[in-house]
């Protein structure tokens, strides 16, 4: 992989998360004409950042949604035992669960929203500057 970063063919950024334990890198495949001047866009990190923390979070989600089910499964075995405080930890907790899994669903809307918009800026500007070359074209 150095010989092809080395040789101009791809280009690899660093991306570290805000809480610095997690680092994530970003490879982009360079083509013969980009070589020497090509670079990895604001828009590219920020695209690759926004996809690495909507899987993230996905993730997280699914383990929350894991664990409020676990936590339903102990309430009802804790029933059948005739232990109602048990029963009544297991639903607080399960409730908790639920609750950090809202949570992060709305954090995943939001990224993926950001991820949207981000997109939706670059097709208008690649439609604008279609349009100004056309322009420039006739006119």
């Amino acid at each position: 992989m150095k010989h092809l970063e080395h040789s101009g063919r791809i280009l690899v950024e660093q991306i570290s998360a805000s809480d610095a334990s997690d680092e994530n890198t970003l490879i982009k495949f360079v083509g013969p004409s980009e070589r020497g001047c090509a670079e990895i866009s604001r828009k590219e990190m920020a695209l690759f950042a926004l996809d690495s923390n909507i899987s993230r979070l996905e993730q997280k989600t699914n383990e929350c949604a894991e664990k409020a089910s676990r936590e339903h499964a102990k309430a009802k075995q804790c029933l059948q035992q005739k232990n109602k405080q048990g029963a009544l930890l297991a639903l607080q907790r399960k409730k908790m669960f639920e609750e950090e899994c809202n949570r992060q669903q709305n954090m995943l809307t939001n990224l993926e929203k950001q991820k949207f918009t981000l997109q939706a800026a670059e097709d208008t500007s690649t439609v604008f500057e279609t349009l100004s070359l056309a322009t420039a074209t006739t006119g």
